[in-house]
């Protein structure tokens, strides 16, 4: 496989890592407990309005003797438009805007295509706002014991798992000083599993100019796989 790097994952860790536990200000001296951090779930994913983020990916899978690993940087921008620079194994760039996704190697001619829903499907995956009696629904949630008092750690297992959900167990940790997920391990039933870890860079502070401005674009292979496939 020349490109390791699984970006539904990332959209993934994005609608359910960053929706995770937020307070502008916490008091440290003492523990939270599960509900009083599932009652910050939706007020960091609305003040989370851009970041930019180094990341790892780790890979584990029966295929493979060795552990893949992908690295890159995030940009992100809450209007809907997700890019993923990696630089490891090799550049590549996948780029979600506007009902599309953009992807190819830096400096050549990039590969365009239809998302499934459209303008729809960035919103959907980016825009899960759960209250702690939704995820409750979903999910049976742990806290782990952590001597750090700058961590907090959750394992979330899926009460359904589906196509939608397709991971047994999800193992978050969480910068309480940022209040954004630090590590997050999703691992599916047979055993195989994806690690990030993610170094924020910047929040909510303006983006490079002209980030999302990635290149040429093949017009003939804007339309999606599957609109093809049914003409």
């Amino acid at each position: 496989m020349k490109h390791a790097l699984n970006w539904r994952v990332i959209l993934l860790l994005l609608s359910f890592g960053l929706t995770l536990p937020s307070s502008a200000v916490a008091d440290r001296t003492k523990a939270l407990s599960l509900d009083e951090v599932l009652l910050n779930l939706k007020s960091r994913q609305e003040s989370l309005a851009t970041f930019i983020a180094d990341f790892q990916q780790v890979q584990q899978n029966e295929l493979f003797a060795e552990p893949q690993t992908s690295a890159g940087t995030l940009f992100f921008d809450r209007v809907g438009k997700l890019l993923i620079k990696t630089r490891q194994p090799e550049p590549y760039l996948v780029l979600l805007v506007e009902g599309k996704m953009i992807s190819g190697v830096p400096g050549s001619v990039l590969r365009q295509k239809n998302l499934p829903g459209g303008k729809t499907f960035l919103k959907k995956m980016l825009d899960l706002v759960q209250t702690g009696d939704q995820m409750k629904k979903k999910f049976h949630i742990q806290p782990i014991p952590t001597f750090n008092a700058h961590r907090y750690e959750l394992v979330l297992k899926p009460i359904k798992v589906n196509r939608r959900m397709p991971y047994a167990e999800i193992q978050a940790e969480i910068d309480t000083q940022l209040w954004l997920p630090v590590n997050l391990q999703l691992i599916e039933p047979a055993g195989d599993s994806v690690r990030f870890i993610f170094r924020f860079t910047a929040i909510n502070s303006p983006l490079p100019e002209g980030i999302f401005n990635v290149g040429p674009i093949d017009v003939d292979s804007s339309t999606s796989d599957d609109t093809r496939e049914n003409r």
